[in-house]
């Protein structure tokens, strides 16, 4: 053997010509052109046919399945093609095992066609694991806690319902949360089994939780150099000593955020400094820039192009008064205002504002220039903000034949409430206001009146990516001489935010002239279907009415139509065309909007 293979050593290193090369070259060529086409032949995608299952079942067992992990575009050699689909139903049968199938059919085949391996799975997942007892036992001191007598009475894993593995992992969740949030935050499961018989093929669920102590809020400090500190602590809804909880931690975040003094906020319970059995509370806090300057322009059917410029000085003293002044121009109204901020009692719970202004409103139903003087006192009350002023209003203004100077010192009124799920583009959201103020003549003014107005807006998701839009707008001014009142306080209707199809604030009672004079009374509502097409581009349809009235008569104004939506970085810019179908002829009007739906 030794001296053959030296032998075929020896010819196979003997020279050869250049005629004997070339004669060899095509099948050298060809050899290596096959070679490449006969091993990719062995390695060929795989698809993968799974049958019986659906839903969160499937997902998982899809998931599972290291063949399906292949992807459908990847070359596979056939060896190791057969030792996954060996694998697969292993794999299906413990991918099943979460929901309570423990003894699934699988039947499997595997088969080559001319472009890609076909895995096929056929899966009967058979009976499902009832749980059979429950067991749930709660020590320590805050057994009694209503927190987790809830959990425990809403655990999902119970006698009689089918086995998920999953539910019963989100019942131990949901008890370390409670724990969590009411401030046990030693809190731990000294026993935790789920014990599965597969010959009686029943579960058993047993439990102890123990509480252990319940924690108390500690001192809170911040590190910031921007307010003064009694200005933060007045932000905090907890004492110190007071039982410890999650939810007036997530407040303070939440207020600190929505202040103007800060951009970041991070607030932190110190388990590693606890002092007995409380924990200090650590706030971090990173500070806005002390200015904020912003020029904007913009175009609404409404005012015509406009341009604003504002500036907000954030931090004018250390006692977190800030200030706010604003420019804006269109071809209905020039305006100037500014405003002096003042925080008091609690920072964000409760603000003093002092403001002054002046505006030229030039409507083609009206033209005024009007002075405004007021202070405003706002409260947070739970979800609604509150808000009592005074105001002083000096305008000089012509509205069809009628012309005058009012001077008014009114008290003001009103409450609000937004609420959505998204800021931008919410599916789900609500938005309520009212208002009430008045004057009284020889009382600072030279008019007397009662003037209320509720509006309301109420956004829900329909299926398929449709949301239905409702709103409504209900006012009434109760005075005997309307005629001395400026157009500011009257009522109008028409235009992008009233009834659309008209032109702005050009529904109302007239004059001889037939010159829109404004009305005691409004009445404005819409009701509005959107539907997504694209990833930032909607569809919508609606149908508006609505009027300002002398009295309660209900002479409604109706306008209909349709639009696109799209989704700017900056809010929904929206582009209506919108037919009145009060006036003769159905007249054609588009409306171009931008800025938020509630």
């Amino acid at each position: 053997m030794k001296a053959e293979r030296r032998k075929i050593s020896r010819n196979f290193h003997l020279p050869l010509s250049a005629a004997a090369c070339l004669e060899m070259l095509p099948a050298i060529l060809a050899a290596a052109l096959c070679a490449p086409a006969n091993i990719s032949a062995q390695e060929l995608p795989v698809r993968v046919a799974l049958e019986g299952l659906a839903g969160p079942e499937r997902r998982n067992a899809m998931a599972t399945l290291s063949i399906a992990t292949l992807g459908q575009n990847a070359a596979v050699a056939e060896p190791r093609l057969r030792r996954l689909h060996a694998r697969a139903p292993r794999e299906i049968a413990l991918a099943l095992q979460p929901f309570g199938y423990y003894r699934p059919e699988i039947n499997s085949d595997l088969t080559r066609g001319e472009r890609r391996w076909i895995a096929s799975y056929d899966v009967k997942p058979g009976p499902r694991v009832m749980i059979d007892s429950a067991s749930i036992v709660l020590t320590g001191a805050g057994a009694e806690e209503p927190a987790f007598s809830e959990a425990v009475g809403g655990f999902p894993a119970v006698r009689g319902t089918p086995l998920s593995h999953a539910d019963y992992e989100l019942g131990k969740t949901n008890l370390l949360n409670a724990a969590s949030a009411i401030g046990y935050l030693d809190a731990t499961f000294l026993k935790h089994e789920l014990r599965v018989n597969l010959d009686s093929y029943t579960a058993d669920v047993d439990l102890v939780f123990d509480t252990g102590p319940r924690y108390r809020f500690g001192e809170t400090w911040f590190t910031q150099d921007v307010v003064n500190p009694e200005i933060l602590q007045s932000y905090l809804s907890y004492g110190r000593g007071d039982p410890f909880s999650v939810a007036p931690l997530l407040e303070l975040q939440s207020a600190l955020i929505d202040s103007p003094y800060f951009s970041r906020v991070e607030v932190v319970p110190r388990r590693d400094s606890v002092q007995g059995e409380e924990v200090p509370i650590e706030v971090n806090l990173t500070a806005r820039r002390p200015q904020r300057y912003e020029v904007g322009v913009g175009y609404g059917t409404n005012t015509g192009p406009r341009a604003n410029a504002q500036a907000e000085f954030r931090r004018l003293n250390r006692r977190g008064h800030r200030a706010l002044s604003e420019l804006s121009v269109s071809l209905v109204e020039k305006r100037v205002a500014g405003r002096y901020v003042i925080p008091f009692g609690t920072p964000g719970r409760r603000v003093l504002s002092v403001a002054a202004g002046f505006a030229r409103l030039t409507p083609s139903t009206s033209t005024s220039d009007a002075a405004v003087v007021s202070a405003t006192l706002a409260t947070a009350r739970g979800r609604w903000q509150e808000t009592v002023g005074l105001t002083f209003q000096l305008e000089d203004f012509e509205v069809g034949t009628q012309s005058g100077t009012s001077f008014l010192t009114m008290p003001t009124l009103g409450w609000w409430r937004t609420s959505a799920n998204d800021r931008v583009f919410p599916t789900r959201g609500a938005r309520v206001r009212f208002e009430l103020l008045g004057a009284l003549e020889g009382v600072g003014s030279n008019a007397s009146f009662v003037r209320a107005e509720i509006s309301s807006k109420v956004i829900r998701a329909l299926s398929g990516g449709t949301r239905l839009l409702a709103r409504a707008e209900l006012g009434g001014n109760l005075t005997s001489r309307l005629a001395d009142l400026p157009p500011s306080i009257r009522f109008f209707a028409g235009g992008d935010q009233s009834v659309r199809g008209y032109a702005y604030r050009s529904l109302g009672p007239t004059d001889a002239h037939g010159d829109v004079v404004g009305g005691r009374v409004l009445a404005v509502g819409g009701l509005e279907v959107d539907q997504r097409i694209v990833r930032n581009i909607l569809l919508a349809a609606f149908f508006d009415f609505g009027n300002a009235l002398d009295t309660v008569d209900w002479d409604l104004n109706t306008g209909v139509g349709a639009g696109v939506r799209w989704l700017s970085p900056v809010g929904p810019v929206r582009l209506d065309v919108a037919f009145a179908l009060s006036l003769p002829g159905n007249p054609l009007r588009i409306h171009v909007t931008v800025g938020p739906d509630l």
